[in-house]
């Protein structure tokens, strides 16, 4: 890239991270606004804040520069909040406390990207069991930043009464909690490629049980929250969404779990709003709001876990599947590579009867082989000191790990553990009858230790046998 490329390119992707900070800050201000309308009288803290879980998704999209973006968003709506409020506050002082708040925002966004990043394996906080639990745990931690900046700002300026302070506090960490927990899980789930689309349904396909599902997840919000069979609404019904989220979550995958999980926020919301359900009950609305955003929070987180362990399951069993395929083609490869060879061999030692120019032909198929193929020397069949190693194929020497040098070496020597087995009377017998004998899989100790080796015996005639050899791989390990 010459200089004038490198002039170009600058300013494109200035020009790229300045639309990136712009688009931001105008979703964020956005948000906050629609926040703001619930927020405690006096305070900027309020229950419900998506905000929260939008601004920590841009930053882990877009880095500094969606950082900068929730800064401006931020600022814009808080100093409107402000200045624009019923205390008169000077535009200075508005100024200062929104800007604080924003410094708060910007790095409550840095700093859950980053530990998102750190500690969840994938950026869809939802679909591994792990990764919903470190995302339970570490959301809390998160949100401190911004609900201590901010409640601090308000009450240092004269803006809040310092014994609604822990009230404050406490109902803007809710807020941005429940914000984190279903706004970003709900970005995340619908970015390409943030899910495991091997295992996700197309939804496109079962819109009809989508439908239904949303249908059923109002239905069942409307009995437990609502006034539909009794005029005072019932602790235990405020359960009956559950099954139907929990529904949603085990069958309209990654999407339908995050979707869900939002739908039934707003529902829970509206009707906590127009006090209706169990939350409205003797309580302020801030309070009442408190309680339902952390019902569906854990309603949510319950919901995650329930479909992360579902789709883990799923993936191990298609990994089991996939495992079993893979060893019944090697064990189908192994078993067809030892019948060549057994055939190979037959045919051999028929060559050595007939002439020796198909021995040589032979012997060069016997060296392409994939599994080793030994020829030994019995000598005297009585007397083991006397069987020596005359041949190993190239495949033989690769599995054993032998070299030119140890050929004619007596077998007793080379490897003592093969006369532990049955494999000097399946010798003999070999000889004896001109049949193939098999001899248990025995281990190396001399060689390859440790190494299990599946044995065949061939006769070629006395006194000459082939040992027809391979490392043993168990079906199903």
């Amino acid at each position: 890239m010459n200089g004038t490329d490198r002039r170009q390119l600058k300013p494109a992707i200035a020009e790229r991270q300045w639309v990136v900070v712009l688009v931001v800050a105008a979703a964020y201000y956005a948000l906050a606004r629609l926040g703001l309308l619930l927020a405690l009288r006096g305070t900027a803290s309020s229950p419900v804040w998506p905000a929260s879980g939008f601004a920590i998704t841009a930053a882990a999209l877009a880095g500094p520069a969606a950082c900068w973006g929730v800064l401006l968003g931020s600022w814009l709506a808080n100093i409107q909040a402000v200045f624009g409020g019923s205390l008169g506050t000077p535009l200075a002082t508005a100024a200062a406390v929104a800007a604080v708040i924003a410094v708060g925002s910007a790095a409550q966004a840095w700093v859950g990207a980053a530990a998102f990043k750190r500690f969840l394996s994938a950026r869809c906080p939802i679909d591994h069991s792990q990764d919903v639990v470190r995302f339970a745990g570490l959301t809390p931690l998160v949100c401190l930043i911004s609900a201590s900046a901010g409640t601090a700002a308000y009450v240092v300026a004269d803006l809040t009464p310092r014994e609604l302070f822990g009230a404050s506090w406490l109902t803007w960490w809710v807020g941005d909690v429940s914000g984190v927990l279903l706004v970003y899980t709900l970005l995340m789930a619908w970015l390409p490629g943030e899910v495991d689309e091997a295992f996700e349904p197309v939804l496109a396909t079962r819109w009809p049980e989508a439908v239904a599902s949303a249908i059923l997840l109002a239905v069942s919000v409307h009995i437990g929250f609502g006034d539909a069979f009794m005029r005072e609404p019932q602790y235990p019904l405020s359960f009956l969404p559950l099954p139907a989220l929990v529904w949603v979550a085990l069958r309209l995958g990654t999407r339908g779990a995050a979707t869900g999980a939002l739908l039934l926020a707003a529902l829970v919301h509206a009707r906590t709003i127009v006090g209706d359900g169990p939350f409205s009950i003797g309580w302020s609305t801030n309070e009442s709001l408190m309680l339902s955003s952390g019902y569906v929070a854990t309603a949510a987180l319950t919901a995650f876990l329930l479909h992360a362990l579902l789709l883990e399951r799923r993936r191990a069993e298609a990994a089991l599947l996939e495992t079993q395929r893979t060893l019944l083609r090697d064990f189908a490869t192994k078993t067809e590579n030892l019948r060549m060879a057994k055939e190979t061999i037959h045919v051999v030692a028929q060559g050595r009867k007939d002439d020796q120019n198909r021995i040589r032909q032979y012997r060069r198929l016997v060296e392409k082989l994939p599994v080793g193929v030994a020829i030994l020397s019995l000598g005297d069949p009585a007397d083991i000191k006397t069987w020596r190693i005359r041949e190993i194929n190239p495949a033989g020497r690769r599995l054993s790990e032998s070299d030119d040098s140890e050929m004619d070496e007596s077998l007793l020597e080379y490897a003592p553990e093969l006369f532990e087995t049955t494999f000097p009377s399946a010798c003999r017998e070999a000889l004896q009858t001109g049949e193939e004998r098999r001899v248990p899989d025995f281990v190396s100790r001399a060689h390859v230790p440790g190494t299990h080796f599946s044995l065949s015996v061939l006769p070629l005639g006395a006194p000459f046998v082939a040992m027809v050899f391979e490392i043993k791989t168990a079906l199903g390990t």
